[in-house]
């Protein structure tokens, strides 16, 4: 049985202070252009390199020998710690999401267009600038095994229920003024008074869960699910909104269990990437395809609603755990 304090109404005024930004680049590509097939690591990983050539003021490049690290926004964004916000030595979670081209084909020839999507999270909004200017120098030094070139041509942001707003003109290198964020008051309302019996999730890109200690190579269970989503929405919203979760941790991951796996398509995929932090090749893998699931479900669907945006599971940075909600039935 279910307490009565988990309930929607508690969830979606808990997740009401957060503020994201959804942006999305279109680059046209200007030289021949090869990527993997899975291609976060390389718009991800080459981002950073690029924002660390355009921000670093250390002549070295070693964020070790930096003595104003509080004041660097590379080491805001990639290496921030726990101890600088008083709890610890561990990493903190990212502020922002990259969503990679996620069309299959890898091959891209000069006049070619793709997107890359972009989520930004509570004070990060503000690094808006500095993501355009760095996603701007990777098209410049080039990207994948050809090095390939690309330009920003626009980037768009976009919200819930709204016309979608140019931010910045690539060709005239022209920013616009930025408007109010979307809320996560935004995000719920689309599901306002809805109680579903029955949700269906599509993980869109690969998806990484473990479980007792071992990666899922299965749809996972809602519990897990909303275990590590609670986990990230707590730690985003302590570190970059300044405000604690106002949830009964223990008690909403419990009530979680009573939840269901009803249904399952999906499959395991695996993919690699290139760590020049630990100067090797690391197999990561996970699951995409669709699951769909069956019991009080009302509770949690204003959580599910933010963690559209905000991924679940590792990687997400790297665009990895991207879900949308499929279906929804109410009978």
């Amino acid at each position: 049985m279910i307490p009565p304090t988990i309930n929607s109404e508690t969830s979606a005024a808990a997740i009401r202070h957060f503020h994201l930004l959804y942006c999305r680049f279109t680059l046209k590509v200007i030289t021949p252009l090869h990527l993997p097939p899975y291609k976060g690591s390389a718009f991800r990983g080459g981002f950073g390199h690029a924002l660390k050539r355009i921000a670093c003021s250390v002549p070295e490049k070693v964020c070790d020998l930096c003595d104003q690290p509080d004041r660097c926004v590379y080491s805001y964004l990639f290496e921030t710690k726990i101890e600088q916000a008083g709890a610890g030595d561990e990493m903190i979670p990212r502020p922002f999401i990259m969503v990679p081209p996620l069309e299959s084909y890898q091959s891209y020839a000069p006049g070619d267009v793709m997107t890359c999507d972009l989520i930004l999270v509570g004070d990060a909004i503000e690094y808006l600038p500095y993501f355009i200017a760095g996603i701007n120098q990777l098209g410049h030094q080039g990207i994948g095994k050809s090095m390939g070139h690309y330009v920003i041509t626009g980037v768009m942001c976009l919200r819930p229920n709204a016309p979608a707003y140019e931010v910045y003109s690539g060709p005239e290198d022209r920013f616009e003024d930025l408007r109010a964020p979307t809320t996560g008051d935004e995000l719920t309302l689309q599901y306002e008074g809805v109680s579903p019996t029955q949700i269906a999730l599509s993980f869109i890109t690969p998806t990484r869960l473990k479980h007792q200690g071992h990666l899922l190579k299965q749809a996972p269970p809602f519990h897990v699910i909303m275990r590590r989503l609670l986990d990230r929405i707590a730690e985003l919203s302590l570190f970059f909104h300044d405000m604690p979760l106002a949830l009964d941790m223990r008690a909403w991951k419990s009530a979680s269990e009573s939840v269901r796996l009803l249904e399952s398509h999906v499959t395991p995929y695996d993919w690699e990437r290139y760590s020049n932090r630990q100067r090797t090749r690391m197999k990561l893998g996970g699951v995409v395809g669709t699951a769909t699931y069956a019991g009080d479900l009302a509770p949690f669907l204003p959580l599910l609603s933010l963690g559209e945006w905000l991924h679940v599971g590792k990687g997400a940075t790297f665009g990895l755990g991207k879900y949308r909600i499929a279906s929804i039935d109410e009978h």
